[in-house]
């Protein structure tokens, strides 16, 4: 499995060295290892999502997060050396 790109597969790394989720979302069964990513999360939930992908179709609420998903349609991968999530 395999993030797209360094910076997340960081983000992802330092959970399997932390272990720890305590910010939980009130809305679905997920947590986070950090506050500003629950917080994001929770922006999911409310409001319109003007960002449209044109390969998937997929809405977003910000550019940046369109931006973010684009590269999923690019075959670049970073592997985790700890798991085998993506």
């Amino acid at each position: 499995n395999s993030y797209c790109s360094q910076s997340s597969l960081r983000v992802h790394t330092r959970l399997h060295q932390k272990g720890e989720r305590t910010f939980k979302c009130e809305t679905r069964d997920r947590s986070f290892a950090e506050k500003c990513h629950l917080t994001n999360n929770e922006l999911i939930h409310a409001g319109p999502k003007p960002f449209t992908c044109s390969t998937s179709s997929e809405e977003f609420r910000f550019r940046a997060k369109l931006n973010y998903h684009k590269t999923i349609h690019v075959p670049v991968a970073y592997k985790c050396p700890t798991c085998p999530k993506l």
